[in-house]
C-alpha cells in the first residue's frame, strides 16, 4: 500500500464520507487530485449537517504556491504540508489519509494492524485491516489488486468539555439555538457520544490530469 501511494505519478478519487456523532449525521463529498511531486487539489463539501450550514473546504497547491478555502476565506499557506495539517480537524481527518500519504510517499497511520481476512468493497475485493488507535478502532479496506484504500471506518467514544461545547453553541445558527435552547444543547453536547466515520473511496492511479483540473484559489 505504501509503495502504491509513493510511486503514484498522478492520483484522483471521488469519495463519500458519512460521519455520525451521537444522533448528529453529516454527509460529505470529497475529491482529490494529485500530480507528483507536489501539485494537489483537495475539495470537501458537507451536504447535510444537523446544526450547521453546508461547509466547503478546498486546498490547491500548484506552481510553488498553496492556498486554502475555509469559511469563505482564502488563505495563503506556508506549504501543502501546513495546509493539510491545518485542515485535518475540520475535514474530519480526511486530509490525513490519501492526501497525506501521497505527499509523504506512503501510508502513515500509527497503529498496529491485524489482517482480518478479505471482504467485498464495491466491485473489488479488499484486505480487511483492523487497528486500535487511542479511543477508537480503525478498519482499512485495501484493494487486493491495486493496494489502494477503498474504505476507511473508525468507531469510538467522544466526550467534549463544557468550554468547547459552549464554543460550538455560539457558532450555531440562531434558529437552531432557539429551537432547542442553550441549556439543552449544552447537556446534549457534553454527554459521551458514539462516533462513527465511514469513508468510501473510488481511487484511480496514473491517469491523465490536465493542469486546468487543479484550478486556482485567489484571494
Amino acid at each position: 500500500m505504501s509503495e502504491r501511494y509513493a510511486s503514484a505519478r498522478t492520483y484522483r478519487d471521488e469519495a463519500t464520507l458519512h460521519d455520525r456523532i451521537g444522533d448528529a449525521i453529516s454527509v460529505t463529498r470529497i475529491r482529490t487530485l494529485w500530480v507528483a511531486p507536489d501539485q494537489m487539489r483537495f475539495e470537501a463539501l458537507t451536504e447535510h449537517d444537523k446544526f450547521f450550514d453546508p461547509e466547503r473546504i478546498v486546498i490547491v497547491s500548484r506552481a510553488g504556491s498553496t492556498r486554502s478555502l475555509f469559511l469563505g476565506e482564502v488563505r495563503v499557506e506556508p506549504s501543502l504540508d501546513d495546509a493539510l495539517g491545518a485542515m485535518q480537524g475540520v475535514s474530519r481527518g480526511m486530509t490525513g489519509l490519501a492526501p497525506r500519504w501521497l505527499l509523504e510517499r506512503g501510508c502513515r497511520l500509527a497503529a498496529r494492524y491485524v489482517l482480518d481476512g478479505q471482504e467485498p468493497c464495491g466491485a473489488a475485493t479488499c484486505f480487511k485491516l483492523v487497528g486500535e488507535l487511542p479511543g477508537r478502532t480503525v478498519t482499512l479496506d485495501i484493494d487486493t489488486q491495486s493496494f489502494a484504500l477503498r474504505r476507511y471506518r473508525s468507531r469510538g467514544i467522544l466526550q467534549i468539555d463544557e468550554a468547547t461545547a459552549r464554543q460550538r453553541i455560539e457558532a450555531m445558527p440562531a434558529e437552531a439555538r432557539a429551537r432547542r435552547g442553550d441549556n439543552a444543547l449544552l447537556e446534549s453536547l457534553t454527554q459521551p457520544s458514539e462516533v462513527e466515520t465511514d469513508l468510501v473511496v473510488d481511487p484511480v492511479f496514473d491517469s491523465s490530469i490536465a493542469p486546468a483540473e487543479l484550478g486556482q484559489l485567489t484571494p
